[in-house]
């Protein structure tokens, strides 16, 4: 079971196994909202297993620091995104389109710092949290992005990419585009069938191996 928590123009999402994960936190603002998420479901603080972090940008971990008091759970990152995150520095991206070129030259927000409890490399097993799936290094948005990929075929890919009601499109921020798309395809040949976005739809897995294709 997967909810989805939109906090204005993102998503963070929560997983239910035998325990409960929180992937991504949203931006600082995003605490009230998920805290009234949590009682919506009846879902006390201490039920979190883990949280997830899917890249270190700042509508991802703006509610970090307070969520994770409140719940006691662990975070966990790949290890690139997490050293950023240890020095107080928002994870590397380009502009792609003129839009954000534009955002990107006049918007300045002030990072978190905060040392995540776990760090992995390649993939790790998501068992002992209580949910059947694993978490993958899955590069091209920021260096140190991760996806979730459950072992029924839903996969939570944070930014890498977004979806409408045409289908997938790349993000308008991006650090690697052959990264990208090498991790895409890698999620593909894994077993991903539904692509949950941080921003807007979700997408299957169809709609992705065609925008692989263009």
């Amino acid at each position: 079971m997967i909810i989805q928590i939109p906090l204005g123009n993102v998503k963070a999402y929560l997983i239910r196994g035998r325990k409960w994960i929180l992937v991504d936190t949203g931006f600082s603002f995003s605490y009230k909202k998920l805290v009234r998420t949590l009682k919506k479901y009846q879902i006390e603080p201490e039920d979190i297993s883990l949280i997830i972090i899917t890249h270190n940008h700042i509508d991802h971990v703006g509610s970090l620091k307070k969520i994770q008091y409140l719940t006691g759970a662990k975070v966990l990152m790949h290890r690139t995104d997490a050293k950023d995150l240890i020095n107080g520095e928002s994870s590397t991206v380009n502009p792609v389109t003129l839009m954000a070129k534009v955002l990107f030259k006049i918007v300045r927000t002030k990072h978190i710092v905060f040392k995540p409890h776990i760090v992995f490399d390649n993939e790790m097993d998501l068992s002992r949290f209580g949910v059947e799936g694993k978490v993958i290094h899955t590069p091209g948005h920021t260096d140190g992005s991760l996806s979730v990929l459950l072992n029924n075929g839903d996969t939570l890919v944070g930014d890498l990419i977004t979806g409408n009601k045409k289908g997938a499109k790349y993000f308008y921020v991006i650090s690697n585009i052959e990264d990208l798309k090498s991790s895409l395809k890698k999620l593909i040949m894994l077993g991903a069938k539904r692509f949950y976005t941080s921003h807007k739809n979700i997408c299957d897995v169809h709609a992705v191996e065609k925008l692989l294709e263009e």
